[in-house]
């Protein structure tokens, strides 16, 4: 046999031995079109639980900012008002149509020739998060609302209707005594779960009436 025969031979032997396993049949086996199926459903399966457990945790935790942001902004107004000895007031802006509370700003009111001053200019709520409006659930929306329309009113915020937590010379507020005041903090499109104050996922953040002071509470 002559010597390029013998090097053709050896490589095709070793093309054969490099080929894909046998079924015993003797066939090269491929993946069936079932197989391929399962494994692209097992992936997307995968995927959607990452993708679902991502947002839970995402929504988490700009509920815990909002939280923390509302409990910040009353009070920040509750120094002021001892700090200045002046009624300043945390109002909280309703979305409309839908009604519920998107955004707040921390007002000094104006007194004598001095025009309202402004803190905290409709600081937006993170994306996603709103205050609860119904009354039976955040009990401060069922404060006597009113228009922003004072000869100083910022753009971004005039003409919005609000209610407002007004913070006292003493650091009390005019809050009602007899009565607990909270705001309720929850994701916008979270589902109803019959639980109270009705959602799985929210903050309750309360404000004592006598004292002015302000605690959050989380299930």
């Amino acid at each position: 046999m002559a010597r390029g025969e013998l090097f053709a031979l050896r490589a095709r032997n070793t093309s054969m031995s490099l080929s894909l396993p046998c079924d015993p049949a003797g066939q090269s086996r491929a993946f069936t079109i079932v197989e391929l199926l399962a494994v692209v459903a097992i992936i997307a399966l995968l995927t959607s639980l990452s993708v679902v457990g991502i947002a839970s945790v995402l929504t988490g935790s700009r509920l815990s900012a909002t939280g923390m942001e509302v409990t910040d902004a009353l009070s920040e107004a509750r120094q002021l008002a001892l700090a200045r000895g002046k009624e300043v007031q945390v109002r909280f802006y309703k979305k409309e149509p839908e009604g519920f509370f998107d955004q707040l700003s921390v007002v000094v009111s104006a007194s004598g020739s001095s025009p309202a001053e402004y803190s905290r200019v409709g600081q937006p709520f993170p994306t996603g998060i709103v205050g609860e409006n119904d009354a039976a659930l955040s009990t401060l929306a069922s404060l006597v609302e009113a228009t922003e329309n004072g000869p100083n009113a910022p753009s971004s915020v005039r003409d919005r209707k609000y209610v407002a937590v007004k913070f006292l010379a003493d650091g009390r507020t005019d809050l009602a005594t007899d009565s607990e005041w909270s705001i309720v903090l929850r994701p916008r499109f979270a589902a109803a779960s019959g639980k109270t104050p009705g959602y799985d996922n929210y903050i309750a953040v309360v404000v004592d009436p006598l004292s002015g002071r302000t605690f959050r509470y989380q299930p």
